[in-house]
């Protein structure tokens, strides 16, 4: 007996007769300093206390939420993949859990009398695969959202060598990353983008489906909100769930496999989809992103920008906080791309303020008056709350790349072709340095890149050949997503525009 309910978000509940195992919990309150909200809400928690082991992929709050995992029960022994950094465990250790186990790629072991459980690692990022009775579940999760299909074919070579018949393939769909919807330009239609940075991702979707040929393919949309008021756009352009049966019709007419789109509160048992979700009722039309802020309707009329401001630095301190902090996050980035940087930073919460960043006498400064010899290329709009915890928290980072916490105005588009949008936020940023941590645990480096040898050569080639480049892959384009028509994009990115039936359903 297997049986696996659908939470929300990415979390699924996995029961067999001796193992009651939940996957990368978040369901109890808001990620990201309250800006990502769980949508649909979850329909039941009650199990939370009777876990028997948890399923964790990677550390973004989204996926390892720990006010979540500090509902659930502490005896339950937690499972997370084997990578160059060990403060996940610990953090799960600090919390409470007396059984944290780090597990090496492609290494099996047994969760239950019959479940099997396998990790694959992309970066930081992993995919984990389920066996019980001769069935495999295969969950992508969003490891490889950001991946580019070549390399993802790599990793697909490999698990279908290993695994040659996937029964069900899980994996995260759309959404989540602050690019291109908080990029602003005079030219950009956000909504019309918008709308096309869901479809490529179902397309993304789509592709990994006809990778990996499951016989049953489950896709999690977008599990959250934002409530914000100038971000209630966003949830409106979340795509109808038929859109990736109608796509994938498009691309492959022949294909025999089953898309079944999961709602919180169902479940899959003995190969049959139970529909017991309320949601089937309350949402119309599919239309989820009307769902979603009648769901949250209290949260988005009480908003209080108090809520998400409550520092109480001064614009001089947090100055000084940045120019300590570019002494650090400056390093390994070429000279000749910090000299490219040149932008300001605006506080909704402190009246008047300004910064500017720009490289000047050999390094990066924050200074409180713009220099008027040097226009700025983009101006980055926040507030103090988000970019203090951006600067001193270990993944700061995740509440500008994740979590929408900035906008960004371009104010020269040919900035984007060299992403300064993205050194711009880096620099701004701390995360998890791979080479500091390398050389504190040579051997735990070492035995992350044996069980990992596809990332090893990767990282490799990027360290030999891309020059120090904050975005390292020169397959990323991007700036099509910023400076031209919707219809050129459609066509760059090989959007579908096969059947004019076709056509009308995208526009």
């Amino acid at each position: 007996m297997l049986k696996i309910t659908y939470i929300t978000h990415s979390s699924i509940l996995i029961e067999t007769e001796d193992a009651k195992v939940i996957s990368d919990p978040w369901f109890f309150g808001p990620a990201y300093l309250n800006q990502w909200h769980v949508f649909p809400k979850p329909v039941d928690v009650s199990y939370a206390k009777d876990i028997t082991h948890v399923i964790i992929t990677h550390g973004h709050e989204d996926h390892c939420h720990f006010p979540t995992l500090n509902q659930l029960n502490k005896r339950a022994l937690v499972y997370l993949p084997y990578t160059w950094l060990q403060d996940t465990k610990d953090a799960l250790f600090g919390i409470g859990f007396a059984g944290v186990f780090e597990m090496d790629s492609y290494k099996t072991v047994s969760i239950g009398k019959h479940l099997k459980l396998t990790f694959i690692v992309n970066g930081l990022d992993s995919i984990f695969v389920l066996e019980h009775k001769g069935k495999v579940y295969l969950n992508l999760n969003d490891a490889f959202n950001a991946t580019h299909l070549n390399f993802l074919k790599l990793f697909a070579k490999k698990l279908n060598t290993k695994w040659p018949q996937i029964d069900y393939l899980m994996c995260g769909v759309g959404g989540a990353g602050y690019f291109p919807n908080a990029i602003h330009t005079p030219y950009k239609n956000d909504e019309e983008i918008g709308i096309l940075r869901e479809q490529f991702l179902m397309k993304l979707f789509c592709e990994f489906v006809l990778l990996f040929n499951p016989k049953i393919a489950i896709p999690f949309l977008p599990g959250f909100v934002l409530l914000e008021p100038n971000k209630l756009w966003i949830n409106q352009i979340r795509q109808a769930r038929s859109f990736i049966n109608t796509y994938f019709k498009e691309i492959s007419p022949n294909s025999n496999v089953e898309f079944w789109h999961l709602y919180p509160g169902d479940s899959i048992y003995k190969d049959v989809w139970q529909k017991k979700s309320p949601y089937y009722e309350l949402v119309q039309n599919d239309d989820w992103g009307k769902f979603a802020e009648q769901q949250y309707a209290g949260e988005i009329s009480n908003w209080n920008p108090a809520t998400i401001n409550n520092t109480n630095n001064s614009i001089e301190d947090i100055c000084l906080e940045l120019n300590g902090l570019f002494v650090k996050s400056c390093r390994g980035i070429a000279v000749k791309e910090l000299m490219k940087l040149n932008f300001i930073i605006t506080l909704s919460d402190i009246p008047e303020s300004a910064i500017h960043v720009l490289y000047i006498n050999g390094k990066l400064v924050a200074q409180l008056k713009q220099d008027q010899n040097c226009n700025p290329n983009l101006v980055i709009r926040t507030n103090a709350t988000r970019l203090l915890y951006s600067i001193t928290e270990l993944w700061g980072g995740d509440v500008f790349f994740i979590g929408y916490g900035a906008d960004i105005d371009i104010l020269i588009t040919d900035c984007i072709k060299d992403n300064l949008d993205i050194l711009s936020l880096r620099v701004l940023s701390v995360f998890p340095s791979a080479m500091q941590n390398i050389r504190r645990q040579p051997w735990r480096a070492f035995r992350y890149f044996y069980h990992n040898k596809i990332h090893a050569v990767l990282a490799l080639k990027q360290k030999l050949f891309t020059k120090k480049t904050v975005n390292k892959l020169p397959f990323n384009e991007r700036s099509h997503w910023i400076q031209i028509s919707k219809c050129e994009t459609c066509l760059l990115c090989d959007l579908p525009l096969l059947t004019n039936s076709f056509a009308e359903k995208i526009f």
